[in-house]
Order: structure tokens, then C-alpha cells, then sequence
């Protein structure tokens, strides 16, 4: 993720059957550990006003919590050990 990239990928071979699962979900939700927000990488997946919701360890930057919940995004933030 980044933003003004939106969801981001490095597995360009992967990147079409990502794209279909997502155009026929009713519902999109990213699982992502907090290391992996708003780094850059190869190429865009989606924007983020496709998904619906994100989870994510506690271990967020307020300010990337902040910038994903103005997109609209339901951000489910889970306690890690």
C-alpha cells in the first residue's frame, strides 16, 4: 500500500487472478501486518475506495490509521503479543 498508489503488489504473475477475486467479491478485505502499509512496490492492484475493510496488527502509525479510516476504509486494528 501506498498512497496515491492505492494497494500495491510485487507478483506480477498473480496479479490478474487477484484482480478477478476482487471484481466478484461482495466484500474486500485485506489482511496486512503493519510493516507492509504504504510501502512501495512494483505494481497497483487496486485503489483504495475498492476495499472494504483492513486488518492489521497494533503495531499501525497513527498517522497511516488516520489516512486509511478518511478513505472510508473500515480498519480493524488486532492486539498482537
Amino acid at each position: 500500500m501506498k498512497p496515491g498508489n492505492g494497494i500495491m503488489d510485487i507478483h506480477p504473475l498473480e496479479m490478474e487472478i487477484k484482480k478477478s477475486m476482487i471484481k466478484c467479491a461482495k466484500k474486500k478485505i485485506l489482511l496486512v501486518d503493519s510493516t507492509k502499509i504504504f510501502k512501495q512496490s512494483l505494481l497497483t492492484l487496486v485503489d483504495f475506495d475498492e476495499i472494504d475493510i483492513i486488518i492489521t496488527d497494533d503495531k499501525i502509525e497513527p498517522e497511516s490509521a488516520e489516512f486509511l479510516r478518511e478513505k472510508g476504509i473500515d480498519l480493524r486494528i488486532v492486539p498482537v503479543n
